[in-house]
C-alpha cells in the first residue's frame, strides 16, 4: 500500500505537522484496536512513545465522507488515546469528497490551505480532509505542487496513468507515480481481457492526441514544448502496451447498457465542443452554476475529474 512507503511517510507527517518533524523519525505502527476496529493507517514516532511533540497521526482513505465517517473517526482516535494516553493528528483523502454541499460547509478551508477542517474538536488534536475541492486552487500550470497536495491528487483523482492528466509534467506528481508504480508492481497480476486493454489504450491515446490539439491551437513556444512531450509519451506508453497487447487472450465483447446524458454532462460536451483551444473547467463550472447546473461539485477540478471518469 503507497501509504506505507517511506517517502509517503515523510509527505503525511511533513503536511500534519507543518513541517516542524522529520517524517524519517515515524513508522507505520498496528492499525487494529482493543475493541476490534481497524483504521487505514496509523504513524507513530519510532520511540513507540507520542508526545505532545510527536503525536500519532492516523490516516484515513475514504470514497465519500459523511456523518457516518466522522463517527468512525471519532472512535478511531478514541482507540489511539486509549493506546498512547494522547489524542492523534487525523488525515483524510476523500476520493469522491463530501455527502453533500452541505455537509462540505460545515467545514471550513483556511487561508493558504489545500484541506477542509474543524474549528476544533475533542477528540482529535487536529483534522485535515483531502479532496479535489480543497486543493483545487492549488493545482496550476504556474507552480509545481505542494508534496502532499500532489499525493492528494493522485489518490482523489483515481488515474492509472498519469498521461491522461493535463498535470502529467508536474515533477512532484510524477515521483508520486513513481513511488505508486514501485509500491503497487509486487501485487500486479495479468487479469484484463484483450479487450479490456484494448480500450484501455485507445481512451489514453485518444486524450493524448487532445492535449496535443489543444496546443496547436495555441501557437506559442510554450505550446510547441507541451506538443513534442506529449507525443514523447505517447509514444512511450504505446510500446510499454505493445507487449501486453499481445499476450493476451481474447474474449467476447459485451455491448454496454445504453444510458441518457445527465443534464450536467450535456452542458460539459456542448461547452466544449464550442471552445477552440484546450478546455477551460474553471469557466465552464461557473457558466454551469449560474445555470444551475453542477450542484454536486465545489470546484472545477472535481467536476473534471467526474467527467474524465465516467462519473457525470
Amino acid at each position: 500500500m503507497i501509504l506505507m512507503e517511506d517517502e509517503i511517510v515523510s509527505i503525511v507527517i511533513n503536511a500534519a505537522t507543518d513541517g516542524h518533524v522529520n517524517g524519517s523519525l515515524y513508522c507505520v505502527s498496528s492499525n487494529e484496536f482493543s475493541d476490534g476496529r481497524k483504521s487505514d493507517i496509523l504513524y507513530i514516532p519510532k520511540t513507540n512513545k507520542p508526545t505532545e511533540t510527536a503525536l500519532p497521526i492516523l490516516v484515513e482513505m475514504q470514497q465519500i465522507v459523511d456523518i457516518s465517517f466522522i463517527k468512525r473517526i471519532n472512535r478511531y482516535c478514541l482507540n489511539v488515546h486509549d493506546a498512547y494516553k494522547i489524542f492523534p493528528k487525523v488525515i483524510v483523502f476523500a476520493i469522491k469528497g463530501f455527502s453533500s454541499k452541505a455537509f462540505m460547509n460545515e467545514f471550513i478551508i483556511k487561508e493558504g490551505c489545500p484541506y477542509f477542517t474543524t474549528h476544533g474538536q475533542f477528540w482529535a488534536h487536529s483534522i485535515q480532509i483531502y479532496s479535489l475541492d480543497s486543493i483545487s486552487s492549488f493545482v496550476t500550470e504556474e507552480s509545481t505542487m505542494k508534496p502532499i497536495v500532489a499525493l492528494g491528487y493522485f489518490l482523489c483523482s483515481q488515474q492509472k496513468s498519469i498521461m491522461t492528466l493535463d498535470e502529467s509534467e508536474d515533477e512532484e506528481l510524477r515521483k508520486i507515480y513513481k513511488i505508486a508504480y514501485r509500491s503497487f508492481l509486487q501485487y500486479a497480476t495479468i487479469e484484463n481481457s484483450l479487450a479490456d486493454l484494448a480500450n484501455d489504450v485507445l481512451d489514453k491515446t485518444n486524450k493524448q492526441f487532445e492535449k496535443i490539439m489543444n496546443c496547436a491551437h495555441e501557437n506559442s513556444e510554450s505550446s510547441i514544448r507541451k506538443i513534442r512531450i506529449y507525443a514523447k509519451n505517447g509514444l512511450e506508453f504505446t510500446e510499454k502496451r505493445r507487449k501486453l497487447f499481445f499476450e493476451k487472450e481474447q474474449y467476447a465483447t459485451v455491448t454496454p447498457i445504453e444510458t441518457v446524458e445527465s443534464a450536467d454532462l450535456f452542458f460539459v460536451k456542448k461547452f466544449r465542443n464550442n471552445l477552440q483551444g484546450k478546455m477551460n473547467w474553471s469557466a465552464c463550472y461557473t457558466l454551469g452554476l449560474n445555470e444551475g447546473l453542477f450542484s454536486r461539485f465545489g470546484s472545477p477540478l472535481s467536476l473534471k475529474d467526474a467527467f474524465l471518469n465516467d462519473r457525470l
